[in-house]
């Protein structure tokens, strides 16, 4: 099934989340703590980093990743276009 791609907007993904940014200014510093979280009494809260490589286009998802429990966070870090994708 063939989807379009848009631009990042907080109020079209809140369904899915929180959209963190970066400070506004050089200097300013903002806390995501709160959307480090599980809701597994039992659960660590734990931080990952992975590193992979680029894809082509056009970009086949073959399966997508269900986190019931646990938030996510994406952090592109050195890259010029970034695609995340959400399902209901």
């Amino acid at each position: 099934m063939p989807i379009a791609l848009k631009p990042l907007d907080a109020d079209a993904f809140a369904p899915f989340g929180q959209v963190i940014s970066r400070p506004a200014r050089v200097g300013d510093r903002v806390s995501y703590e709160a959307g480090l979280s599980s809701r597994r009494p039992q659960a660590t809260i734990r931080l990952w980093v992975n590193h992979v490589q680029p894809a082509t286009s056009p970009l086949v998802a073959t399966k997508l990743e269900r986190h019931r429990y646990s938030s996510q966070t994406f952090l592109p870090l050195s890259v010029s276009r970034y695609v995340v994708i959400t399902a209901q």
